[in-house]
């Protein structure tokens, strides 16, 4: 299989590794946090509005569909930026940092 990953120069390199990183490390999590939080969220409250402390940080949303909606788009967004977009670059980024550490 051909390297999917171009490395024009150190710098484009870097910011590809950094946000592989941040959406294996902080996208999947946050995901299953609001999805988790979405679903007990209809179960305790239904249509009603969620407490003001409910989640971790105010803004996120108010009603549990919304909640829902913002972890399934940030997990379908990872899972296509990691093993759909190009092949994956999942795979290639693990390759390449072997490759780096040998």
């Amino acid at each position: 299989m051909e390297d999917t990953l171009e490395t024009n120069n150190h710098l484009s390199a870097v910011i590809r590794h950094i946000f592989t990183l941040s959406v294996v490390f902080i996208g999947i999590p946050s995901a299953f946090y609001l999805l988790i939080k979405g679903i007990e969220g209809i179960f305790k409250f239904g249509r009603k509005k969620f407490p003001d402390k409910y989640l971790i940080t105010s803004g996120l949303g108010t009603y549990s569909w919304e909640i829902l909606l913002y972890g399934f788009f940030i997990f379908a967004f990872s899972i296509w930026y990691l093993f759909i977009d190009k092949g994956g670059r999942l795979v290639p980024f693990i390759n390449e940092i072997r490759r780096i550490f040998d």
